[in-house]
């Protein structure tokens, strides 16, 4: 009967076994020892001895090593290989500010420690930092905003799991985040709405943005800031929301939205402005671009974000504190089913993953839904302002 704890081990390695179907490889690259525990027959670990001694040589040539990897160098080869790939500049933005909170926790404060060393505890002593961080000096961030660093910090971790094999499972994994509260979004009416455009009069740029916004149920950055002129068809009244490298929508799907009648003069102002302004010689491509050059950017290049333009459109035009950009695609949503608008036409116009995210909407307060119904004054007002 063969000895359970049968052996087969040479001068660079060796297979162990540990149980009926576990066996622990043992690989030896100059003074540095490795192991690792697999499961299957004898001759599939053996295979494995192979496969792991030619992965760990080229880790090392990569300085990537198990064991020796640190948080530091997890980050860093987290923004070799993983950034570049996010599909939205958004994403890539907030990834990377999450790394930085990362950084200063667990580099910083834990000491850089190798990551096989770093536990649950240590994953859930950064959610109760991460609680107490102020945002942006307004306050302690919320629930919301604690969670959506875990979510990053549990796929960094992943990539430490499954890319790299760094470790063999996630610290992260079954870690919970603080509870949140589900957020009622702001449904503005009619009224507001006009409000908001009315308070972006001197900033045309931003009044058309606001207005793709509000009557297409575009996403603030990721949909909005990427149209160019050729996906506007004033003709056809459509917008074509394309997803391609560099500019992929949530869903990765293509998909065309109504123009309203209020957003065509709109647009069609914004076009006649900027359609055929010349920036350094050349035209923009971009819907939303920059007028002047600034220290990060040249004129006619896309904007990026109207984040701080908008809070203080919104705040002039006197709208609730807790309103968000965000809220706009909810407001679309609202009056097209509040408009007895077919749900499936709703899901593909606003680019839902399931007819389950559209048919939410049915269930607003009746308020919202007599306020957004209510007699509106000219959805053409102002179009021709600023």
């Amino acid at each position: 009967m063969r000895d359970h704890k049968a052996r087969r081990t040479d001068r660079t390695g060796g297979i162990t076994r540990r149980g009926a179907n576990s066996w622990q490889l043992q690989v030896r690259i100059g003074k540095r020892r490795f192991r690792k525990t697999v499961r299957g027959s004898r001759l599939e670990a053996e295979d494995s001895l192979l496969a792991y001694r030619l992965e760990l040589k080229q880790k090392l040539e990569a300085d990537i090593v198990p064991g020796e990897m640190r948080f530091s160098d997890l980050t860093a080869a987290f923004r070799r290989g993983v950034l570049p790939e996010l599909r939205t500049d958004g994403t890539r933005v907030s990834y990377e500010s999450a790394l930085g909170r990362f950084e200063r926790f667990f580099t910083g404060q834990l000491l850089d420690p190798p990551i096989d060393q770093v536990r649950r505890k240590h994953v859930k002593a950064f959610v109760r930092w991460r609680g107490r961080t102020r945002d942006r000096g307004k306050g302690p961030v919320s629930a919301f905003t604690v969670r959506k660093d875990l979510r990053v910090l549990h796929r960094l971790l992943a990539f430490a799991v499954v890319d790299l094999e760094a470790i063999e499972s996630n610290p992260a994994t079954g870690v919970p985040g603080p509870p949140v509260d589900e957020r009622a979004p702001v449904i503005l009416a009619e009224d507001q709405y006009e409000d908001l455009l009315d308070a972006c009069a001197e900033r045309p740029m931003l009044r058309a943005y606001v207005a793709v916004l509000g009557e297409t149920g575009l996403r603030a950055e990721s949909e909005a800031l990427q149209l160019r002129w050729d996906d506007v068809d004033l003709a056809a009244r459509t917008i074509h929301v394309r997803s391609a490298p560099g500019r992929r929508t949530k869903t990765g799907r293509s998909r065309r939205v109504p123009i309203t009648p209020s957003l065509d003069g709109i647009l069609r102002d914004h076009l006649a402005r900027f359609r055929f302004a010349t920036y350094h010689g050349r035209r923009s491509e971009h819907v939303f671009h920059h007028l002047t050059d600034g220290r990060t950017h040249r004129a006619g290049d896309r904007v990026k974000s109207f984040r701080k333009a908008f809070a203080n459109a919104a705040e002039r035009a006197g709208l609730p504190e807790d309103f968000r950009r965000h809220d706009l695609r909810h407001r679309r949503a609202t009056l097209w089913i509040a408009e007895g608008r077919n749900p499936v036409h709703v899901k593909e116009a606003l680019g839902h993953a399931n007819i389950a995210t559209t048919m939410r909407y049915t269930h607003l307060a009746d308020e919202h839904v007599d306020a957004l119904l209510a007699p509106a004054p000219n959805p053409l007002r102002g179009a021709a302002a600023g």
